[in-house]
């Protein structure tokens, strides 16, 4: 099944340009529906394609998908609602002001072509939660005026509502453990562009995804001895993983937020009887042992079809492997494939 959102992306990857020009007619949502991929609608009516009296013209197109688009987002505040701001780059709709987010890696990307005859598309999130009675508005203005495409997420699938504060898996931490370890991650951040330090609630994590590869593994080689020696009398864990090393208090792990989901679906009488657990480096190996041990025990259905399964051939606490993302995606669109089937023959 594939929402109204997943057959907008399709016209825009299938070389037919969005309209970007106004718009008489009310767009469809872009990324608010659910759907199936059977029911995708291919009337014309409803379509965002360019107007068939525009330019033929074709500009090579890239489509960026990300988390997170490159704009910001901010509420009108009473004040304000009645105005208008001057800025080329900032566009109003009734409720909220949009412009670009300048420090946005997608925009230095994007500044990285070179080519002002490559168009590129947005896809991702917006920061601030907009209201679905303001989505077909807000959709509207980015595709016109940013060519970003917003991705919003029914309710139903945030575990988090206004009201309710973020569960711990653990009890309060001192993390006074940060004031010897950041000032030696500054140090390797300083020495190797491309890397950076993100500051968590209870980890730091240096990371250098974006930096020489051979010299970033010769670098993050370097820092975690020189974590673990600092750090040695100190209640926490210094791990490396795909492009980072980490430091965290001791008892918080992947593997611990594996086994209070489990736990509460147990309570909630939600068994699973199928449970799939893909990971790519070493801080997902206390998850895999868990998910592994869950067979034998009280919180998964004795009869369930249970896959551990790591990114990459190498030595892992996972039974199964997968070569790379792709295989990945091949797996996923498989197992949709057969719960279409499934759905259908009992329906």
């Amino acid at each position: 099944m594939v929402s109204r959102s997943y057959s907008n992306l399709l016209e825009l990857a299938s070389g037919e340009a969005p309209s970007l020009g106004r718009i008489s007619r009310r767009i469809p949502r872009i990324m608010t529906v659910p759907g199936i991929i059977s029911d995708i609608d291919d009337d014309p009516s409803e379509s965002v394609c360019s107007d068939p009296s525009s330019s033929s013209t074709q500009k090579d197109r890239i489509i960026m998908v990300a988390n997170q688009l490159p704009i910001r987002a901010h509420r009108k505040s009473d004040n304000n609602k009645n105005g208008s701001s001057s800025s080329s780059t900032t566009t109003t709709s009734n409720n909220w002001i949009f412009s670009w987010d300048d420090n946005s890696l997608l925009l230095q990307m994007r500044d990285g072509l070179g080519d002002d005859d490559v168009e590129v598309i947005y896809v991702g999130c917006l920061k601030e939660e907009i209201h679905p009675n303001e989505q077909d508005e807000v959709s509207q203005i980015l595709l016109e005026t940013f060519k970003c495409v917003p991705t919003f997420l029914p309710p139903d699938l945030f575990s988090l509502k206004g009201d309710v504060e973020w569960e711990t898996c653990v009890p309060s931490v001192d993390c006074a453990w940060k004031q010897i370890a950041e000032p030696v991650m500054k140090q390797y951040m300083e020495t190797t562009d491309g890397s950076y330090i993100e500051d968590k609630e209870t980890a730091l994590v240096w990371c250098y995804e974006d930096a020489d590869p051979d010299f970033g593994s010769c670098q993050a080689k370097e820092l975690l001895d020189h974590l673990e020696s600092v750090l040695a009398n100190e209640p926490v864990t210094v791990k490396s993983g795909q492009n980072f090393v980490e430091v965290k208090p001791q008892g918080v792990s992947k593997g611990l937020v594996a086994k209070r989901l489990l736990s509460t679906m147990q309570e909630r009488g939600m068994l699973p009887d199928f449970v799939l657990c893909i990971g790519d480096d070493r801080s997902d190996e206390d998850m895999f042992e868990v998910i592994i041990s869950s067979v034998l025990g009280p919180l998964i259905d004795p009869r369930a079809e249970v896959f551990a399964c790591t990114v990459g051939k190498k030595p892992s606490k996972a039974k199964y492997y997968l070569d790379d993302t792709v295989e990945i995606c091949r797996l996923m669109q498989g197992l949709a494939s057969v719960s279409d089937q499934m759905h259908s023959v009992l329906a």
